[in-house]
């Protein structure tokens, strides 16, 4: 998959370096010297090693989180966005860094194009606001949207 999609993307962007390895504890420290990251993993337990690698290293971070289910035909569920920094690590509760890859609809490879761009976009706005490009009266550190409510609830 890495393979694949750096091919694809070669040819839009210079620079990128292709990775096709999963991050374990072997490996972790190669993610080190990064002024920040966003996490968009599936995977619990690897995250669970870079989210400690991170906070070791002291590298501010944003995690994205998608739970999804079926009602009937129907997809509910909600998206995370959960920024973390050396002042602020309350909502580390709130990404989960244990247990297996659920067996929720998004592991079934369905095509949920626009919830995993809502999924980014609440990210980069956090990103965004963390630095100053938004104003920011207040910093929302941890942000939540419910599919089928269409609600955002944020948490400072």
């Amino acid at each position: 998959k890495a393979q694949y999609l750096g091919g694809v993307y070669t040819k839009m962007r210079q620079g990128i370096i292709i990775h096709d390895v999963f991050v374990d504890e072997s490996n972790v420290a190669d993610i080190t010297g990064f002024d920040f990251v966003f996490l968009a993993i599936d995977n619990p337990g690897a995250k669970g090693i870079i989210i400690d690698h991170l906070r070791r290293e002291r590298v501010p971070f944003i995690d994205l989180g998608m739970g999804l289910t079926y009602n009937g035909d129907s997809l509910r569920g909600m998206l995370r966005s959960t920024l973390i920094t050396d002042e602020n690590a309350v909502h580390l509760g709130k990404i989960p860094t244990d247990g297996l890859v659920g067996n929720d609809p998004y592991t079934r490879n369905i095509q949920i194009a626009e919830l995993n761009a809502l999924n980014a976009i609440m990210g980069v706005m956090a990103w965004k606001k963390l630095y100053g490009f938004y104003l920011r009266d207040e910093m929302h550190h941890n942000a939540t949207f419910i599919v089928d409510e269409g609600v955002m609830c944020l948490e400072a």
